[in-house]
């Protein structure tokens, strides 16, 4: 069970320096006008709204926060599956 959490754990912390080298390559604020950008942006932000610095650092802290998510809700149905009593009977119909 342990290896699997850190197998999902490392998994997700990968994408997340993906997306962190990406964006990073990125010069314009333009090129952050895209749709797996603007995900991360809540309804009433805009690209507009910030300079160019300033959104690439909101973005990896969006991005950040929801890959920490994500690794939380695996390791809970995980730990759900693993806490689970032992299963008696199962009937199919």
């Amino acid at each position: 069970m342990k290896n699997l959490i850190k197998a999902i754990e490392t998994q997700e912390k990968k994408r997340l320096e993906n997306f962190i080298f990406e964006i990073n390559q990125l010069t314009e604020l333009k090129q952050l006008d895209k749709w797996q950008y603007n995900d991360l942006l809540p309804r009433g932000k805009k690209v507009d709204n910030f300079s160019f610095n300033a959104l690439k650092g909101y973005l990896i802290m969006r991005k950040e926060k929801s890959v920490y998510k994500i690794i939380q809700r695996e390791v809970s149905k995980i730990n759900a599956v693993a806490n689970s009593g032992e299963l008696l009977s199962v009937k199919i119909s």
